[in-house]
């Protein structure tokens, strides 16, 4: 456990690589244990990092040592369900495969809900919302997007977790020019990362997201003032990706 904290606060701070050792050492460790849930969760971490520095070969040699891993576990263990989620993320992030991938992360939001899992269940209503809201169902999008949120505003979920969600949530307003909702989540996003000293994963994408709403907004000097502020974020986060979108802004 104290490894993977350790990992939390590594990626929180930007440190990608010690990240990953350390989690990748808590999965050793459960695993060895016989704790196969721990280290199903603990390999889906280190994937979801892998696959965010575009290591995704490596990503999937994890995932496929956790899907091993998860034969020993039952069915409705809701472990299993991290697994199942990254499909249906694929699915729907890079296949375009929307019914099909929302239908799958739906599932899994079945299973968080059977066997409590927060992290999970944020996530999974991440992924089916956004799936709906890409085949024209944005009413019932939102609706999961908001329930996923209520679990970050509280603390409910993992702060890795939380800042994933709450990105989602912001880029999917933004796809569908759902301003109020955009204005509302990007501040409770700034509160949120004032609040964890010291974070630099995040805080990048934070400003991105109050860039593009000040554009939408016409405050263009602002704009490109949060925007350079991403962009400085990004390059200490070594997020060439995040810091193409905050140049493009």
């Amino acid at each position: 456990e104290d490894l993977a904290l350790w990992a939390t606060a590594g990626y929180l701070l930007g440190g990608v690589d010690p990240a990953i050792d350390a989690m990748s050492r808590a999965h050793d460790a459960h695993a060895r244990g016989g704790a196969a849930a721990a280290a199903v969760r603990c390999g889906f971490w280190v994937a979801f990092m892998l696959l965010g520095r575009g290591d995704h070969a490596q990503a999937g040699g994890w995932l496929a040592r956790c899907g091993h891993e998860a034969e020993l576990l039952s069915p409705d263990s809701a472990a299993r369900g991290y697994l199942t989620l990254t499909e249906a993320q694929r699915m729907v992030a890079i296949e375009h495969r929307f019914d099909e991938g929302g239908a799958l992360a739906e599932q899994v939001v079945g299973l968080a809900r059977r066997d409590p899992d927060p992290d999970l269940l944020a996530l999974a209503l991440m992924v089916a919302g956004r799936a709906r809201i890409r085949v024209g169902e944005t009413h019932d999008g939102f609706a999961m997007l908001d329930e996923a949120m209520v679990g970050v505003v509280r603390d409910e979920v993992s702060p890795t977790a939380a800042g994933t969600v709450y990105c989602a949530v912001i880029e999917a307003c933004g796809e569908v020019g759902e301003l109020r909702r955009a204005v509302e989540w990007t501040q409770a996003l700034t509160t949120w990362c004032d609040r964890q000293r010291g974070m630099v994963t995040f805080t990048g994408r934070c400003r991105t997201h109050r860039a593009a709403v000040l554009m939408l907004r016409g405050d263009w000097d602002a704009a490109v003032a949060e925007a350079d502020h991403a962009r400085a974020r990004f390059a200490g986060a070594a997020d060439e990706a995040g810091a193409g979108e905050a140049l493009y802004l």
